[in-house]
């Protein structure tokens, strides 16, 4: 008995050993992103566990208190703070005297692709700091997450808004809605996993030696890609009549908690000057806009049609015909400019590119 002992004592002394080893050496060659999933066509946030996690809910979220300075989506330095979105540390509680925004949206609202520093939203509120006629203090929460859907938006509002407290509340969703879904199966029958499954997957993800054989298994055996045609539906993420509900329900969050609303659409109506459209997206992205104006009137919140303002600004965009969804410092800039001049009542862009919309029975 005690030489049987021994020599399972001994094996698993050598298994752990052999782990251990595995993971150094994995972790010197350098752990790979792992392989793309099958979930998601365009969505590939699953791949970069070195900074993001799986959640059963929202499907993905930032690690908190992390700087992302390689290995990404898209090069670049992006901080994520102490609540896991990006920008810097905030508490809970509002500040005694402090208007406090929060900014749900996707991709741009997120900033990929700039600095910290440059996100539309840090622009806003330094604007909004600096233009207020009252002198108010201004504070702006970017909890915009890369493409994030307003499926996910509604999810994540619904945890947020009643820890956050904010004075309004500002959406700015459409590219990750109206992007293909994964055989036909939209965000709404995504499975992401159990809590328990998604934790132990967390943990794994972690582990070098463990996304290493990953990545060698699809190699050897690589997964079949799914389809994003699937005739006579309505293949997005987010299919049009949901994303217009979607909306109505995000405005509907917000002023259930005392908050103005506002739905913004994203910066870019039709392609960037430049480039033509020959795949079609921008005719969606289109319809998609005009589907928001009809969800924010529904929820009584106010519409903002950032996108036109955008129209024919070239500077605002490095190379559109390597991205053009997604924007640059000057975009920003002026997203922030125009949005807090919004915010603060200017007659011209309030006349021009917003309306205050009606609730039900007014």
């Amino acid at each position: 008995m005690k030489k049987r002992r021994s020599l399972l004592a001994r094996i698993l002394m050598l298994t752990v050993s052999l782990l251990v080893v595995a993971e150094i050496v994995s972790r010197i060659a350098g752990a790979p992103i792992l392989p793309p999933n099958s979930d998601f066509i365009e969505a590939q946030e699953w791949r970069y566990v070195d900074w993001i996690d799986r959640d059963p809910e929202v499907f993905w979220k930032y690690r908190r208190s992390q700087v992302i300075d390689n290995n990404f989506m898209k090069p670049g330095r992006y901080t994520i703070n102490n609540q896991g979105y990006r920008g810097l540390d905030f508490k809970n509680e509002k500040a005694v005297g402090v208007t406090r925004i929060v900014c749900f949206g996707e991709s741009s609202t997120f900033g990929l692709g700039v600095s910290d520093a440059d996100t539309w939203t840090r622009q806003m509120e330094n604007k909004l700091n600096q233009l207020d006629p009252q002198k108010r203090r201004w504070e702006v929460l970017n909890l915009g997450v890369t493409n994030y859907s307003t499926l996910q938006g509604i999810r994540l509002a619904r945890t947020e808004l009643p820890r956050l407290n904010p004075d309004i509340v500002l959406t700015c969703f459409s590219w990750a809605d109206h992007q293909p879904s994964a055989d036909g199966v939209p965000d709404d029958r995504v499975n992401a996993g159990t809590g328990f499954s998604v934790t132990v997957g967390n943990l794994l993800n972690r582990l070098a030696a463990y996304r290493s054989l990953r990545a060698v298994v699809a190699t050897i055996f690589p997964p079949e890609p799914p389809s994003s045609a699937i005739p006579g539906f309505d293949q997005r993420r987010v299919p049009s009549t949901d994303y217009a509900e979607n909306i109505e329900r995000l405005m509907r969050e917000a002023t259930a908690r005392g908050a103005r609303a506002v739905t913004v659409t994203s910066p870019i109506s039709w392609p960037p000057p430049g480039m033509t459209d020959t795949s079609g997206v921008f005719h969606v992205h289109h319809r998609y806009r005009r589907l928001a104006r009809f969800g924010a009137i529904a929820g009584g919140g106010e519409f903002v049609e950032l996108a036109n303002a955008f129209d024919q600004h070239a500077r605002f965009y490095d190379n559109t015909r390597e991205e053009n969804q997604l924007f640059n410092a000057q975009g920003h800039a002026f997203a922030g400019e125009f949005l807090a001049r919004y915010l603060l009542g200017d007659s011209v862009i309030v006349a021009r590119y917003g309306s205050q919309m009606y609730t039900e029975g007014r």
